[in-house]
């Protein structure tokens, strides 16, 4: 093929894949996980408890997936305890991180619907097999590093990262000036 309609093709097929993964994935996950039930969640519990809730709500939610050729770290492989476990455990530590992030940010969910999207265009190696054969290792060798991360987040700030409302007051006086 010639190399130069190669490259006119990703030109075209990479906006295509992110307009695909926005509207099919995060946008809808993080408007539901963390625009919506985070809240609620905080209302009655803490903002690690909800982190847990979201997380295994969000990894069922994927479950369907584990048995397509594509979508999650296990899909398209050999079902094992280990394999579902540890897209739990993944999960689990995304939904921590995510929560801090949602909180840090003073409740937006853009910065965690960009991570979603992030993570999720790690994906792309999937649906090309060619690119990489070892894709799924990726996610098997960047779980402890969300571990250490999610675990850093819960024990220094307990997720709780909001802003107190005279800080917020002080910032926006300062970036007035």
């Amino acid at each position: 093929m010639n190399p130069e309609l190669c490259w006119y093709i990703s030109l075209f097929l990479v906006p295509v894949y992110l307009w695909s993964a926005l509207r099919f994935g995060p946008l809808g996950e993080e408007l539901g996980w963390r625009g919506f039930l985070l809240p609620e969640l905080q209302r009655s519990v803490s903002a690690f408890n909800s982190s847990l809730i979201i997380g295994i709500i969000w990894a069922s939610w994927h479950i369907p997936l584990f048995f397509a050729p594509f979508g999650t770290a296990v899909s398209g492989a050999h079902l094992t305890i280990f394999s579902i476990l540890f897209f739990y455990f993944f999960v689990l530590c995304l939904s921590c991180i995510y929560t801090w992030v949602v909180n840090r940010s003073d409740g937006s969910v853009l910065m965690s619907l960009l991570i979603h999207l992030f993570i999720n265009a790690g994906l792309i190696m999937l649906f090309f097999p060619d690119l990489n054969s070892h894709t799924k290792e990726i996610y098997y060798f960047s779980a402890p590093v969300y571990f250490m991360v999610a675990t850093f987040l819960v024990l220094k700030t307990g997720l709780n990262a909001k802003h107190k409302a005279g800080n917020l007051a002080k910032i926006r006086t300062m970036t007035r000036q």
